[in-house]
């Protein structure tokens, strides 16, 4: 009797046996490390806390910078002076494919995606020359090509009608369906963000110390005051629901996480200084500092709450 078990279990084991040997296990892709002179670019993987960089990813030949899309799913790729850009989609190994968006600024001193990445604003200060993509990544096409204009800073929402442009005087214009009107002034613009899924914008003033919400471009457009009093805000990104805003110090390792509906600020000190909330793949998850071969940092939002992980650098150095 003992016998027969052992063979029917033995029976029942080789198929299990054989799926596991013919699955593949991967590690979880958390995102990307971009790495501009030499460039590289290296996969996080792993989970908050235990997440390690890869060796750097095969790329394809030509390229000479990548801008990572919120999410890290793919990123915008330049290859010279005179090919048109491309999309570079990302899936944690290599060779990658590469997909020309035909029209494409070949060369953009200003990239700026929507919060879900689905639209992208691109500038030339060469060219003075402003575009508009949508349907990103699969289907890109530029959707807006203007020429004369000087621009110092862009935010395009989701669906790609609503552009935020701010020029070198700190008057930001709201452009949709062709139509252009000033919508606020700043005395030092810092960062500038659409929510998402939302035709509402964020503006961070770091001269006045404020942030405020901007909306009704439609019609009678509206700012709201959402915080001041902030030391030098930088960087702005709204979470992944819109329901809160997370700002970067310019200064120091002090970041500020802002309710929209209630104003409500809360300021939360961070283990190095933030340069941007960087989405990561994991939701509300940011890179928010990555000095080249150096640990790089992530913070992960949950509520009302946050916490940090470090990434290990190259050779696998820890922070000091």
């Amino acid at each position: 009797m003992a016998r027969t078990t052992i063979l029917i279990l033995a029976m029942l084991l080789v198929p299990v046996a054989g799926w596991c040997a013919g699955s593949e296990l991967r590690t979880p892709l958390l995102g990307y490390l971009v790495q501009e002179d030499p460039l590289e670019l290296r996969a996080i993987s792993g989970i908050p806390g235990a997440a390690i960089r890869s060796e750097p990813l095969p790329l394809p030949d030509g390229l000479t910078r990548l801008r990572l899309a919120p999410g890290h799913g793919f990123a915008l790729a330049e290859r010279g002076d005179t090919d048109p850009g491309a999309v570079l989609m990302l899936d944690g190994r290599g060779p990658l494919p590469l997909a020309p968006i035909s029209g494409a600024l070949a060369r953009a001193d200003l990239v700026s995606f929507s919060p879900s990445g689905r639209s992208a604003a691109l500038y030339s200060a060469s060219e003075q020359r402003l575009q508009v993509l949508i349907g990103l990544p699969d289907r890109a096409r530029v959707s807006l090509n203007e020429a004369g204009l000087e621009v110092v800073s862009l935010a395009v929402s989701d669906d790609g009608e609503v552009l935020l442009t701010c020029d070198k005087q700190g008057m930001v214009y709201a452009a949709r369906a062709g139509e252009k009107q000033p919508v606020f002034r700043a005395e030092g613009l810092s960062g500038m963000i659409f929510l998402p899924n939302r035709t509402d914008a964020l503006v961070c003033d770091r001269i006045r110390g404020e942030v405020f919400l901007l909306g009704g471009f439609d019609g009678t457009a509206y700012s709201r005051l959402l915080a001041s009093g902030l030391d030098g805000p930088g960087a702005v990104r709204a979470a992944s629901d819109g329901l809160s805003v997370l700002v970067a110090g310019r200064e120091g390792n002090r970041a500020w996480l802002i309710d929209v509906a209630t104003a409500a600020v809360r300021a939360f000190e961070l283990p190095a200084s933030p340069v941007v909330f960087e989405p990561l793949r994991l939701p509300d998850a940011y890179l928010f500092a990555s000095p080249p071969g150096e640990p790089a940092w992530m913070l992960v939002k949950s509520g009302g709450e946050t916490r940090s992980y470090f990434i290990p650098g190259i050779d696998g150095r820890d922070p000091q």
